[in-house]
């Protein structure tokens, strides 16, 4: 099966991938409120709302980059990695790999199978598995690019107070009404 015939809401992953960056600065920039449910020096769960749309927002905050989860009403969850001593090529259709704790997504074997578009300092790419109960267990994070590794440690106890806060926050995408 070729890798653009994997539909994921209707339209091939590549296709979701080039349109992330575009959809991804209309969901943040959206002229509704914001919404902080919790702020730690560990990173920050933020609501973002608007007429059609809400999105949560999880950014994990580290020594050497971050780590951005976004999901939204219309949209799979999304995986921003940014680390601002990468060079990458910009837009370029790149397979990695990337571990919540000690498990592997993707096919689980830590193989690079995940479709990810690049950007000068990191990696945007989308998960369609299930990760707060993983989250807010987890010690690091891990993604692997062809060429490179960035690693987050992540201090457990303020880990969960972000989970519980994301947890919340996503339950108001479950009331949000996607129009036909």
């Amino acid at each position: 099966m070729a890798p653009d015939s994997q539909l994921v809401g209707g339209m091939g992953i590549y296709g979701k991938l080039f349109a992330l960056p575009v959809l991804t600065a209309m969901l943040l920039s959206s002229t509704g409120p914001e919404r902080d449910w919790w702020r730690s020096d560990a990173g920050k769960v933020t609501e973002y709302k608007d007429r059609d749309n809400v999105t949560c927002t999880l950014i994990l905050t580290g020594h050497d980059g971050d780590v951005a989860f976004m999901w939204n009403n219309r949209l799979p969850l999304r995986v921003i990695v940014e680390q601002p001593k990468w060079n990458l090529p910009d837009n370029r259709m790149w397979q990695v790999s990337f571990r919540i704790g000690d498990a592997w997504l993707g096919g689980g074997d830590g193989s690079p199978d995940i479709p990810a578009l690049t950007a000068p300092h990191g990696v945007m790419f989308v998960l369609d598995q299930p990760i707060a109960a993983m989250l807010s267990t987890a010690q690091s994070l891990t993604v692997r690019t062809p060429d490179r590794v960035f690693e987050m440690n992540v201090p457990p106890n303020k880990m969960r107070p972000l989970v519980d806060a994301l947890l919340k926050c996503t339950e108001q995408i479950k009331r949000v009404q996607v129009p036909g």
